[in-house]
C-alpha cells in the first residue's frame, strides 16, 4: 500500500511539474507578446506625433500688393502678421541707399496677430531687385526675409 501511495505522489508531482513548465512557457509567451504590444503602441504614437502639423509661429508676416501707381513709379504693399501673437517694437529694416524710396506706415510699432501695416515703395522703377523687404521686431535677433509679390 505504501509503494501505491508513493507511486501516486509521484505521478502527483510529475504532473504537477508538467503543468509547471507548460504555465512557464505561456507567462514567458505572454511577456514576449505584451513586449511586443508595447513596441508597437510606442511606433503608433511616434506616427501620430510626426503626422501632427507643427504649431502656427508666434510672428510670421506675409506681403501683399495693395495697389500700385502710375507704371513702376511706386506701389503700396501691405505687410501681415499671419502668426498668433502680436509683434512689438516691428520695424522694416531699410538699406540707407534706399530710406527715400521705401516708407513705412506703421504708428504704433505693434502689429497684432492677423493685422497689417503698409508699406510705399515711391520710386519702384529704382528698386528693380526688390524682391523682398526686411522685417524686424522685438524678441527676434535678425530681421526676416519677406518676400513681395509682384508688381
Amino acid at each position: 500500500m505504501v509503494a501505491f501511495i508513493a507511486l501516486a505522489a509521484l505521478i502527483v508531482a510529475i504532473l504537477a511539474n508538467r503543468n509547471a513548465s507548460r504555465s512557464a512557457d505561456a507567462s514567458e509567451d505572454s511577456a514576449r507578446e505584451a513586449k511586443r504590444s508595447a513596441d508597437a503602441a510606442e511606433r503608433q504614437a511616434a506616427a501620430a506625433e510626426a503626422a501632427l502639423a507643427p504649431p502656427p509661429p508666434a510672428v510670421a508676416w506675409k506681403a501683399e500688393l495693395r495697389s500700385t501707381a502710375r507704371r513702376g513709379k511706386g506701389a503700396t504693399f501691405v505687410l501681415r502678421n499671419v502668426g498668433t501673437s502680436t509683434a512689438a517694437g516691428v520695424r522694416v529694416v531699410v538699406p540707407p541707399a534706399y530710406e527715400a524710396l521705401i516708407r513705412s506706415e506703421l504708428e504704433s510699432g505693434e502689429v497684432p496677430a492677423h493685422g497689417s501695416f503698409q508699406v510705399v515703395v515711391i520710386g519702384i522703377d529704382q528698386l528693380p531687385d526688390l524682391h523682398e523687404l526686411l522685417v524686424a521686431w522685438d524678441g527676434r535677433d535678425d530681421p526676416v526675409h519677406v518676400p513681395l509679390p509682384a508688381w
